[in-house]
Parts: C-alpha cells; sequence; structure tokens
C-alpha cells in the first residue's frame, strides 16, 4: 500500500511477503536520487496517466461540466501534489470548453510557459463566449497553438463570426499552429475583415469558411495551409484561389478541398502572364476541381518537379481522359513510379502525382462504378517510369482489364493487390500460353506481362491457390521468376509452401514465415499429381464457364 506521502507502507503482521516488500522498500530508499533520474518518467507522462485515470471515471456527458475537475488529480498523493504545483508546464494545455474558473485556474498555474488552447463542440452561451474572446485576447503573446471547433448546435453564426473578430485581431507573437473550425453550413453573413499578424505561423487550417476569406494574415514563415469544407463546397474561382495561395510563397504544403472550382467560371489567362514560384513546395492537394480549373491553375504556379500533387473529383460529368490535363501533370504522369488504386468512401476519384526527387507516387481513390472505365483508359494515361501498382477494390477487374493495363508498362518490379476475388489478375498472366501448358509453353521474357516483376503482395485476397502456382510456374518457365511473394497463411497454401519456393527465384515469405531453406526437386504437373489433383479437377477450380469461354 501506499500513503498519501507517497511512500511505501508495512502491513503490520509480519509476514514474510511484506518483510520483503519492507526490505526492498528499504533499499530503494538507500539509493542515490542522482543515480536514478536518469530512470524516472517525465512530469508531463506521469500527468497523463493520472489525467487518463480521472477522465475514465467521468461519464461522456459530464466530460466538460463543472463535475469533471481536473484538479482532482493532485488528490493522488502530497509529493505528486507538491510536483505539479510546481511544474508550469503541466499546465499549458488548456481545453477551453471547461468552467472559466477551471480555465483561468490552469492558466494561473502555467504561468509565464506557451499556451496550447482546444476549444470543442461545447454549449456556447453569450456569457461564456465573451469571457472566452477576454482570456484568449488577455493570453494572446503567450498561446503557441490553438484548435477553434464551432458548432451551430451551440451558438449562432453571428456570434463565432463576433468570436473570431474579437479573439483573432491583433499580434500573435509566438503563435505556431492555427486551426481554426465552423459546422455552420455556408452563410451569407459575413465576418468583418480581420487583420492577423502571426510572425512565427507555420500552420493554418480553415475549415467550412465563406470564400473569399475576410481573414488577412500576415505570416511569412507559414509552411503549411489547409481550407476545406465538409458541407456545402464554397463559390470560388481559380483567380481567387491563385490570389490567396501567392500571399505565402514559402508554403510547404498545401491542401484545399471542396472548392466549387467550376468549368464555367474558367476565363482566359491574364494577357501578362503573371505567376508565382513556390520553390519550397513540397505537397499540393486541389479536392472537386475540375481539369480545366486545375490547368489553369497549374500554368499560373510555377512549382518544383518533386512536389507531390493530389487532385481529388467527384463529379460525375468530370473528363478523366488525359486530354484536358495540363502538360505540366503530363509531365508529372510520365516521372511517377508508383501508382495506388482504391475505392474513395465518398464517391471521389483521387490522383497524386510526385516528382522524380521525393517518393514519386500516384494514388488515385476512385468511385465503384466508374473503376471500369477508369480502367479503360488507364493504359492512355503517360505513366512510363511506373515500377509499383498498387489495387485496393473490393471487386477486381477482368482479366482483360489487367492485361490491357499492364502491358503498357514495362518497368513495373511490384505489384500490390487487396481485394475480395482477384482470380482475373493471374488469368491475365496466363493468356499468352495455351490452356493447360502454363508450366511447358516457353515465352519471350520481354512478351510476358511485367517482366521486370519481382515482388507480388496478395495479402488478404481470396483467389485459388492453383492460380498463385499456375502463375508462378509461368513466370518461372519464361525465365522472369519472383524474388518476393506475400500471401495469405492459408493451410492449403502451407501444403504446397515448399512449392511455392521452388518456383521463386529465392526463398520467400508466405504469409509474413519465411518459408524453409531446403529445395524440393517437384513441379507443378507432379505435384498436382501427387496430391490426387486430376487435369478436370484442376480445371473446375482454375476456370469458370464464362473465363473458359472466353479462352476459346
Amino acid at each position: 500500500m501506499f500513503g498519501r506521502d507517497g511512500s511505501a507502507s508495512v502491513s503490520s503482521t509480519g509476514s514474510s511477503s511484506d518483510l520483503d516488500v519492507a526490505d526492498l522498500s528499504a533499499r530503494l530508499e538507500e539509493i542515490p536520487i542522482s543515480q536514478t533520474s536518469r530512470m524516472r518518467v517525465p512530469y508531463e507522462i506521469i500527468a497523463k496517466f493520472f489525467e487518463f485515470y480521472v477522465e475514465g471515471l467521468v461519464p461522456d456527458e459530464d466530460r466538460f461540466q463543472t463535475s469533471f475537475q481536473w484538479r482532482n488529480i493532485l488528490a493522488v498523493c502530497s509529493r505528486w501534489r507538491s510536483i505539479a504545483m510546481t511544474t508550469p508546464r503541466l499546465w499549458t494545455r488548456i481545453n477551453l470548453s471547461w468552467p472559466m474558473p477551471l480555465v483561468s485556474h490552469f492558466a494561473f498555474l502555467a504561468g509565464n510557459h506557451p499556451l496550447y488552447l482546444v476549444h470543442f463542440d461545447a454549449e456556447a452561451i453569450t456569457a461564456k463566449i465573451n469571457a472566452l474572446a477576454n482570456f484568449i485576447s488577455s493570453k494572446r503573446r503567450q498561446i503557441v497553438e490553438m484548435y477553434i471547433e464551432w458548432s451551430s448546435d451551440f451558438a449562432a453564426l453571428q456570434h463565432f463570426h463576433t468570436f473570431l473578430h474579437r479573439c483573432l485581431s491583433g499580434c500573435w507573437p509566438i503563435l505556431k499552429n492555427l486551426y481554426l473550425v465552423s459546422h455552420f453550413p455556408r452563410s451569407p453573413i459575413r465576418p468583418r475583415q480581420i487583420f492577423v499578424d502571426a510572425p512565427s505561423l507555420e500552420v493554418l487550417e480553415l475549415q467550412n469558411f465563406s470564400f473569399p476569406l475576410n481573414i488577412s494574415i500576415t505570416s511569412p514563415k507559414l509552411k503549411s495551409f489547409i481550407l476545406e469544407s465538409d458541407l456545402l463546397p464554397f463559390d470560388a474561382t481559380p483567380h481567387n484561389l491563385f490570389r490567396l495561395i501567392s500571399q505565402f510563397p514559402t508554403l510547404e504544403k498545401i491542401n484545399i478541398c471542396r472548392l466549387n472550382l467550376d468549368s464555367q467560371m474558367i476565363v482566359p489567362m491574364d494577357d501578362d502572364g503573371a505567376s508565382v514560384t513556390m520553390p519550397q513546395l513540397q505537397y499540393i492537394c486541389l479536392a472537386e476541381t475540375s481539369p480545366r480549373a486545375v490547368h489553369w491553375l497549374f500554368e499560373k504556379l510555377i512549382i518544383p518537379p518533386s512536389c507531390a500533387l493530389e487532385l481529388v473529383h467527384g463529379h460525375l460529368e468530370d473528363d478523366i481522359s488525359t486530354a484536358v490535363w495540363a502538360p505540366s501533370l503530363h509531365s508529372r504522369m510520365r516521372q511517377a513510379t508508383t501508382v495506388i488504386l482504391q475505392l474513395a468512401h465518398d464517391d471521389h476519384e483521387n490522383f497524386i502525382f510526385s516528382g522524380i526527387d521525393s517518393s514519386i507516387e500516384l494514388s488515385l481513390m476512385l468511385q465503384k462504378h466508374r473503376f471500369a472505365e477508369l480502367l479503360s483508359t488507364f493504359p492512355t494515361y503517360p505513366f512510363h517510369s511506373l515500377q509499383h501498382l498498387a489495387v485496393c477494390a473490393p471487386t477486381s477487374p477482368g482479366s482483360v482489364a489487367w492485361a490491357n493495363m499492364l502491358s503498357s508498362w514495362k518497368l513495373i518490379t511490384k505489384i500490390t493487390i487487396r481485394g475480395d476475388d482477384i482470380g482475373q489478375f493471374f488469368v491475365a498472366f496466363l493468356a499468352d500460353a495455351p490452356f493447360g501448358e502454363y508450366d511447358t509453353y516457353e515465352t519471350a521474357p520481354s512478351d510476358i506481362l511485367c517482366p521486370l516483376l519481382h515482388t507480388l503482395d496478395v495479402w488478404d485476397c481470396q483467389y485459388s491457390y492453383l492460380q498463385l502456382l499456375w502463375f508462378l510456374q509461368r513466370r518461372k518457365v519464361c525465365h522472369v521468376p519472383l524474388n518476393t511473394l506475400n500471401c495469405n497463411p492459408r493451410p492449403l497454401l502451407h501444403d504446397v509452401a515448399h512449392l511455392v519456393e521452388n518456383i521463386t527465384h529465392e526463398p520467400v515469405s508466405v504469409g509474413g514465415i519465411e518459408l524453409p531453406s531446403e529445395q524440393v526437386s517437384v513441379g507443378v504437373r507432379s505435384a498436382l499429381d501427387e496430391s490426387k489433383l486430376g487435369r478436370g479437377l484442376v480445371r473446375q477450380q482454375f476456370l469458370s464457364e464464362e473465363e473458359e469461354m472466353w479462352y476459346q
């Protein structure tokens, strides 16, 4: 047991276990503090332990109300109370949704240390709004990070605008991260012009704000700018967006989500050809922008080749062909070495391009009903440097779509697939050989799909293990075996693990388990015969009636 002062107490019963504990405690007391200081847990970590424990005792509905008192942590023991009361940095993270007396108490104990303020959805009566505005204004020169989230369930939009104007206007000398999240839908109410002077600001995120913005921010060190909406798209033009981005030429990350850049609003570029150079930009995301708008914008922005570009499209009428893309985007496609295809949860298509000086990646999040449509045009995309293809979709495309897609790029060395049924993927690799002769019909390495492929990852996918074996044997016969295979740890697959190892070029891992090093000299045909899998059974398990008709 531990007393309120944190020292160990021993029961008076005098049992051997109690004596052992007492002896151990006495020995620990003899160790000089200087010898154990390096092994002590930082006070901030100890405070988190206590905080999580106390919060777990409070019902969720009372979490930020008067019944929740973080100060109860001080009652752990007298020693900890003494430490906490004399350690200001433990009190620097303040939740503005707490009652104002508790907020003020935290600020008092934090002293002059930098403050990290958070405000989540909570009841925001007028008196509380005024008190919060006054508190933030008084601590403006001490705040290093502030996250404000405002809900339309508890306050009027006009109150939110008033709050922003009272809090943000002025100088913020050490503010580095500012996050403002509004849950109000688009509204004609506009706040008064807000002027923010934040010379140290590096991260700015604005969510669900009316556009164009009535917030003027002076921040020469800004590195990350995020403007997004999860409610209604904003009315904007590429000109508005261009003027906004050009205010921060030192940006490293730009994320613009759900701006309504309608292609009908596009006008010819300025005659003077004005542009802005952003040499430090590493990542830019434009969501729900028409290809024409993207074309216009990227003719105005000069960004380095290493910058990653993400385009998210959600409009069904958008043209997904390459004809409307800007030449600069075609150049990035030609440089992309990684492509990721996956179904989006919100019916968006997501494209990521990045340049030759970074991990060159292209990510596509596709609508389910447009998956086949895009794959049919995918070979027209100039991914001439593509090395890694990843497809994450519940439904795999047909073998013809796979063949058309993979035959367009000869440099692929790695394929990753996550899906329910990927049997058609293996069928595509066997289409060049007569049925039943996949283990004997030799083809020139240059004529087989993906001749440089050395890594296949089909973890957590559904397929017939016979399809996988025929695929591996086919590549071995054509002298293009795999080096690495990551597949499901199914018992049936473990039964032929030695066969898989024999087919691949080097020992491989099946289901994360490294196979034994000994080689077993046995071919696919003999293995099937020994396991009493006749050719008819193989045909039944390998091909459906539709697939057999396709081969014939």
